[in-house]
């Protein structure tokens, strides 16, 4: 009976370290996609702030003040979102070296993120409107308008109810090894 459970107990060690090792390559994926992301945002606003096919912020002329805020506000909270993301990600690392799958500083990450994530999907809904001309702005050909979609809804939405998963599964977590 003892020899069943010594090779019940070293079994459940590799197959621990087999899916520890799995975590910690998602996770390096996790932050490539990131790098990749942070990649892309940067070329593209590039070619927002210089192109000359004429779908670019226009920073010198009167009236532009609205669309430049608009493009700015996109800038920031994109790079918060992947700076949200990589922290996640390195927290998850630094947690595993610790032997601690679900680190306290993601559940406070997470709620933080919902909403930094509401205001992104709300600007990037509203982003083509960086893109306007403001001659045609004041000259009523075209309108500036915000509009609220059901994105930034549902996504605060699913981030709040992941964080409390996480949540749940950290205390659950922290109950089983304390039950061991």
């Amino acid at each position: 009976m003892a020899k069943i459970s010594i090779i019940n107990t070293k079994q459940f060690m590799i197959m621990n370290k087999k899916m520890l090792s799995s975590l910690r390559r998602l996770c390096y994926v996790a932050l490539f996609f990131c790098v990749c992301w942070f990649a892309v945002f940067c070329w593209r606003s590039y070619n927002s702030l210089f192109s000359t096919s004429g779908t670019h912020v226009f920073f010198n002329t009167e009236g532009s003040a609205y669309m430049v805020t608009v493009f700015v506000l996109h800038a920031l909270l994109s790079l918060a979102v992947i700076a949200l993301c990589v922290a996640f990600v390195v927290n998850v690392l630094r947690g595993i070296n610790c032997g601690d799958l679900f680190p306290q500083a993601n559940v406070v990450l997470l709620r933080f993120g919902a909403i930094i994530v509401f205001f992104y999907a709300f600007i990037q809904d509203n982003l083509s409107q960086a893109f306007l001309n403001p001659a045609e702005v004041a000259s009523g050909a075209v309108r500036t308008q915000l509009v609220l979609t059901d994105t930034p809804l549902v996504l605060i939405l699913l981030v709040l109810i992941f964080s409390q998963m996480y949540k749940i599964a950290r205390e659950l977590a922290v109950e089983s090894e304390l039950t061991v």
